[in-house]
């Protein structure tokens, strides 16, 4: 997934760094995987960052937040804006800071609608809906919740 995900990104022009962050490998998977990174032949701003394995018996979705507060703290965000993806995330145009929420904003506490681009403190991906209109009265990607998500029923 992650090999398709570099490669999106090549293809649309995506500027800027991207970070795949791997957690919990042996030495020799660790070994392995960076070599096939490397006969990959991608931007040298496709990087890898290694972690160790977070998560355990009780819980298989920790890997990516403590993944990503390692990857912070030991190698730091190359930018301003920090965009979180997943690895079956695929490019079809570039990710940019600006927001163009004419036709994607879901349920923004103000009628002013969507800031115009990303700011401190911002999580526009939560708000996000790739098939929502402003004026449909119910999410069509997730039934039965409303845009506000104020009252799930199902």
């Amino acid at each position: 997934q992650s090999e398709l995900l570099f490669f999106s990104a090549q293809r649309v022009g995506q500027r800027g760094p991207i970070t795949q962050i791997v957690s919990g490998c042996t030495p020799e998977q660790r070994q392995a995987v960076e070599e096939r990174h490397a006969s990959l032949g991608l931007s040298p701003q496709h990087m890898q960052h290694f972690v160790p394995e977070y998560n355990d018996a009780r819980s298989y979705v920790i890997n990516k937040p403590y993944g990503i507060q390692a990857w912070l703290r030991q190698a730091g965000a190359q930018r301003e804006v920090v965009a979180v993806i997943d690895p079956d995330f695929v490019f079809i145009r570039p990710l940019t800071p600006d927001i163009d929420g004419a036709d994607a904003a879901l349920g923004w506490p103000n009628s002013t609608g969507p800031p115009r681009r990303v700011v401190k403190g911002l999580v526009a991906g939560q708000r996000w809906g790739i098939f929502a209109s402003p004026t449909t009265a119910v999410s069509p990607w997730i039934p039965h919740v409303d845009r506000n998500f104020t009252n799930m029923t199902d």
